[in-house]
């Protein structure tokens, strides 16, 4: 790629480190790159992406706010930005960390300390592998877009005329058995993934993917068993550790449940949202008591949610205390004062510790915000 091509192209560099984002930015310059992006953390990076196109993205896989890894892994889930070429940068590599950004489909990884050379290099084999993407490349990204779409059909012509020009791809195979799975032909999904892992031992996709099939046709045990081998080998995946946690419970066992949700949680401490999955989790288990300090714990972290206030007055109504919950509604509508929802559930938790008066002033205030609110009118009716 010449000097002229890279001028036109917009590069973002997500790096904490003051010396090495201006050092990046200095080796992009000398490179022929012009238009460059600095973001101080993961989240001003994050908000960038958000906002603005970028051709490239090189973001350091530890960050604070948002790590570089995360960073990446909320693109791909973004319709918007799944196909932006990304760069990681890293002082350490390990099994977990090529397993963890394989998994996410990082275009490459880089190690610190490097020069302009080296990344150079890195940067152009990126950027022509994108322009131009070789038949079998090609042939999953037209398969990939018409899974999106809900033509599986066609999804998985492409996925088989893939598989026959690679035949030995873990990745090629995954994706034919995502094909089956969606047209519901179980046998076929499975047989594509089993061969996936034979090939490609450290293909976590294909373990994560025959665990759901597993999970979808009751296979409890064997689900788990995959999920724990796919954890074992990139271990730092959130959503991942959710599911094993969630399958565990299921199966009632309780502390293979703990040590997964422990793991997310060591994962993303500072994330409220991952505290209130888990909590809706334990809630949907009858375990109150837990879902109650898990919420608790997710309003430590963003004290102005009034969703979370809402889920943690549910928690302490399921235990009897309506006391507590009352209190926790009132805060909630500190933060939302015109939420016809929270009223609504206060009136039911006035209701439950007997309060009528106050239960029918709170169901007022739903209905006054919301005339059409059928639940709040038939209680309304019958106080």
């Amino acid at each position: 790629m010449d000097h002229k091509d890279r001028a036109r192209l917009r590069v973002l560099i997500a790096e904490d480190q003051f010396n090495m984002r201006r050092t990046l930015r200095n080796m992009l310059e000398k490179m022929g790159y012009r238009h460059i992006v600095a973001a101080a953390d993961g989240k001003v990076a994050w908000e960038k992406m958000k906002k603005e196109d970028f051709d490239l993205v090189i973001a350091d896989w530890n960050m604070p706010k948002i790590e570089g890894i995360e960073l990446l892994r909320k693109a791909r889930q973004t319709d918007r930005l799944r196909d932006i070429p990304f760069l990681m940068v890293t002082g350490v590599v390990s099994e977990e960390h090529i397993a963890e950004a394989a998994e996410i489909d990082a275009d490459a990884y880089i190690i610190k300390p490097f020069v302009g050379k080296v990344l150079e290099e890195k940067i152009d084999r990126i950027l022509e592998r994108q322009a131009n993407p070789d038949e079998v490349e090609v042939l999953l990204q037209l398969g990939d877009a018409h899974l999106r779409n809900g033509q599986y059909e066609e999804a998985l012509r492409e996925f088989e005329q893939a598989k026959s020009l690679s035949p030995n791809s873990a990745r090629v195979l995954c994706f034919l058995g995502e094909a089956h799975d969606k047209l519901q032909d179980y046998q076929k999904a499975e047989d594509a993934y089993s061969e996936a892992i034979r090939l490609g031992p450290l293909f976590v996709k294909a373990y994560q993917k025959l665990a759901s099939l597993c999970e979808k046709q009751g296979s409890t045990e064997r689900a788990k068993d995959l999920l724990g081998k796919a954890n074992e080998i990139s271990p730092r995946n959130v959503d991942r550790q959710i599911q094993l946690g969630k399958i565990s419970l299921e199966s009632g066992d309780v502390d293979a449940a703990d040590e997964a949700f422990s793991e997310a949680l060591k994962i993303a401490p500072e994330d409220s949202k991952i505290r209130m999955e888990i909590g809706e989790v334990f809630l949907s288990h009858d375990m109150a008591d837990l879902a109650a300090e898990t919420f608790k714990e997710a309003l430590d972290i963003n004290p102005q949610d009034a969703y979370t206030y809402n889920r943690l007055g549910i928690a302490y109504r399921k235990q009897g205390k309506y006391m507590e919950a009352i209190e926790v509604y009132k805060r909630a509508l500190r933060v939302e004062p015109h939420n016809e929802n929270i009223y609504y559930n206060l009136g039911r938790a006035f209701l439950e510790a007997t309060l009528k008066s106050d239960a029918r002033r709170a169901f007022e205030s739903a209905v006054k915000i919301r005339p059409d609110f059928r639940e709040a009118q038939e209680l309304l009716a019958a106080l």
